[in-house]
């Protein structure tokens, strides 16, 4: 993702937007030239949003326990201090203070915990681009980045609090604080016009690539459980700390080669090595320094039928490194998982028709998986939210058959309409060994269809109307159960007013206040027989506001 760039005249946005569920957000942008020869430009940017997050807790009589408090900075600075150089320099500050309250018992919106946990963190950022073409047959590219992460993340485990557990003792927290950083470097040669190899036919490109990580992590989990039945009653309690130190090297060459055959046709070739060393120790003893060296490329053929159609294919091998599960409770035989790699064939066509006014993109893909990872979870004690363990696992193979079409129609100056479809078939081909039999079964969070569809109407005088319908097929929520959501509708809807320097609109994201599921765990959380249920959290209800922009 690349952020606007500055430009050599001066410039800027401005946006408030306020709703319901106490929504507002409000961002400026401006930029332009430093030095009056244009060679040194900049922009900034600063954004701010925060809302109740959608969720009431009723024994703490608050609707902001799960809410969202986000402010982020950005700033570009471009320098070209001669016809052969160009320096970009990138630095972004993020400061999200968000909680984290969204499950309940009863899978409302209405919650009642006691210690309502977080989700925050506060990263920066900075990258220097440095491209010299003073060369006549090729340029050179380096990409310098770093970056630093304080991140908290806690909850209420038990998702009550002393009234809602009555006569039970029932109170478990999860506090987890990471500190995270990361340094890359990276060169890159790229051909100039004079540099083509074969006659002037062939782009090329050869880069290198090295990155260091540094992860921290201290986790703490407490808990009491106490059934005070005279005969059976018994007391259980979690009193955990934890600690981790993570380190990793990435190192990889890369290149691609880009052939003209002919005016119409061209075929690309990618080939990337990388390895990848680690290092890890934690508080409980394990320790691990797998080490693995993994290959990947691409080739590609695209032809033009005309100025208009161009059709292409394409064949992959992609891959994702092997790792291990450091958490407390993983059982020995899953700590650590395997590469995946994954060869990728694509067919696809681009085209635009009835002069240009019809653009259709589409396209039929195949994946087969080998090694597949995948993200799952149990609990390793009945009578112990806490002890609920994320971990990372192989399924032995998994295929994926997919067909996507992307339609944009402008059928008149006032009339536009569009829609994105797909359809997926994602299955575990063989799994092996697990708690659930998925031989044969779909892959978590694959719905078989979703859709996008909607129309634009703009009048000359301004005055503009969006309407968007997207649609969704059920889908499995994890690996570890065979529970599985509703397929699901939402319908988001614009009226608004434009003039040359400003505009103005009134929205409405899920306009029927549609109830869907977006993640779904199945477990035991409730006393005293901790019976495994499915609780699920939900997206955002229904929403309404006004958003003003402005340009100078």
């Amino acid at each position: 993702m690349q952020s606007a760039e500055p430009t050599a005249e001066w410039g800027g946005v401005a946006q408030v937007s306020a709703g319901s569920e106490d929504a507002f957000s409000a961002g400026l942008a401006i930029g332009g030239p430093v030095t009056t020869d244009g060679k040194l430009k900049f922009r900034v940017s600063a954004h701010h949003h925060e809302s109740n997050g959608f969720r009431d807790n009723a024994f703490l009589q608050r609707d902001d326990t799960n809410g969202r408090n986000e402010t982020s900075l950005r700033g570009k600075l471009v320098w070209e201090p001669t016809e052969d150089w160009q320096i970009v320099m990138s630095a972004i500050y993020a400061d999200v203070d968000n909680g984290y309250d969204a499950f309940a018992i009863d899978n409302s919106l209405n919650v009642l915990s006691d210690k309502p946990g977080k989700d925050a963190q506060q990263s920066s950022g900075a990258s220097v681009k440095a491209i010299w073409s003073g060369a006549e047959k090729f340029n050179v590219t380096s990409i310098t980045t770093s970056a630093n992460s304080d991140i908290k993340f806690g909850f209420d485990a038990d998702w009550g609090n002393p009234d809602s557990w009555s006569p039970y003792t029932y109170d478990f927290v999860v506090d987890n604080n990471r500190e995270r950083q990361t340094i890359s470097q990276e060169f890159r040669l790229t051909s100039a016009d004079a540099g083509k190899l074969f006659n002037g036919s062939t782009d090329w490109l050869l880069g290198v690539y090295v990155m260091q990580l540094d992860d921290d992590l201290d986790s703490i989990t407490q808990g009491i459980l106490i059934d005070p039945d005279p005969v059976f009653g018994y007391t259980f309690t979690v009193d955990d700390q934890f600690s981790g130190r993570y380190e990793a090297l990435n190192a990889a060459i890369f290149g691609q080669l880009d052939f003209a055959i002919g005016d119409t046709n061209h075929l690309g070739f990618g080939l990337r090595v990388e390895r990848r060393d680690t290092d890890y120790t934690n508080t409980s003893g394990l320790a691990f320094s797998p080490d693995e060296t993994m290959i990947g490329g691409e080739l590609t053929f695209t032809h033009d039928f005309s100025d208009f159609t161009t059709g292409f294919v394409s064949l992959a091998r992609g891959f994702k490194a092997g790792g291990f599960n450091p958490g407390p409770g993983v059982p020995d035989e899953r700590r650590q998982f395997d590469t995946e790699t994954v060869w990728n064939l694509e067919v696809g066509m681009k085209s635009r028709w009835l002069d240009e006014s019809l653009q259709m993109n589409t396209a039929i893909f195949y994946s087969d998986r080998q090694d597949q990872q995948i993200r799952t979870s149990f609990q390793l004690v009945p009578n112990d939210p806490a002890s609920f363990v994320f971990f990372t696992d192989n399924a032995d193979q998994g295929r994926t058959i997919g067909l996507e079409v992307d339609l944009r129609w402008l059928a008149s100056d006032e009339f536009e309409y569009f829609l994105t479809a797909g359809l997926l078939d994602a299955e575990i081909t063989s799994f092996g060994t697990s708690e659930v039999n998925l031989d044969g079964r779909n892959q978590a969070h694959a719905p078989a269809y979703t859709l996008n569809v909607g129309g634009i109407y703009r009048r000359a005088n301004g005055v503009f109307a969006r309407l968007d319908v997207s649609a969704r097929d059920e889908f499995y929520f994890d690996y570890s159960h065979n529970q599985r959501s509703s397929a699901y509708q939402l319908v988001n809807a614009r009226l608004g007013f434009e003039a040359d320097r400003w505009a103005v609109q009134l929205w409405m994201r899920n306009l029927f206040d549609e109830r869907y599921a977006v993640r779904g765990f199945y477990f035991g959380n409730e006393p005293p027989d901790f019976s495994n249920e499915l609780y699920v959290r939900y997206g955002d209800p229904r929403q309404i506001g006004v958003t003003l922009d402005m340009r100078f």
